[in-house]
């Protein structure tokens, strides 16, 4: 979520990603991906933070085909996930179950970005360690948008983002749309992975929804 107002500091270095789409390919061509940044201890150029409240779940010790995503299907609304720039309430419009979460921007967002956030790991992060992230997107309301999907490696204490990996961008239509997202670790003193789906451009009544998410650690 940093690039612009990709708020979650930088980049040391990016593990490899990939991107596939189920549903009509329309609209502009995607825009490239930003260049990755030095490590910051900082949060985002306006020194705002994402909101707290973001659960996590087991551990970089979990078997490989352990869900990681809690209520990744959103049938409890938008319980364990936290945001950025925006708010979440639960909508019926779902790619499954009853639910998915609809996510706007918050109208009073400083950079370009918004975006539903996922701790979904923490203790030690060994080098090698990978995961695999599947979600499916979907436009709501508002101006054109783009949507994509970044998982970043952190450290508590000393806080620091020390590398990030995201997917290209997809533009959001009004037919569910996959992504999917690879992220391995190449640095130490990691004990936190966090899961994004950032969307641009930022602007009061601009929404999209998230359903069906799955985190699993392949290696």
């Amino acid at each position: 979520m940093i690039r612009g107002a990709v708020w979650m500091g930088g980049v040391l270095g990016l593990a490899s990603c990939s991107l596939s789409l189920d549903g009509l390919s329309d609209g502009p061509a995607d825009p490239a991906p930003a260049d990755a940044n030095s490590e910051t201890t900082t949060t985002s150029p306006d020194g705002s933070m994402p909101d707290a409240d973001a659960t996590t779940t087991p551990d970089a010790s979990a078997p490989r085909d352990a869900g990681l995503a809690a209520n990744g299907d959103f049938e409890k609304g938008c319980a364990g996930w936290s945001k950025f720039q925006a708010t979440l309430t639960a909508d019926p419009a779902a790619h499954g179950g009853a639910q998915a979460c609809r996510v706007c921007s918050d109208g009073t967002s400083v950079g370009p970005l918004y975006s539903l956030l996922l701790d979904f790991t923490q203790g030690p992060q060994p080098v090698g360690a990978s995961y695999h992230a599947e979600a499916w997107v979907r436009f709501a309301s508002g101006t054109a948008q783009t949507a994509h999907a970044t998982m970043r490696l952190a450290r508590t204490t000393p806080f620091a983002f020390l590398e990030e990996a995201q997917s290209s961008d997809v533009v959001l239509t009004g037919s569910w749309r996959k992504i999917t997202h690879d992220f391995t670790v190449t640095k130490t003193g990691g004990d936190v992975v966090q899961f994004f789906i950032e969307a641009a451009p930022t602007g009061a009544g601009n929404c999209h929804l998230v359903d069906d998410v799955s985190i699993q650690r392949t290696n």
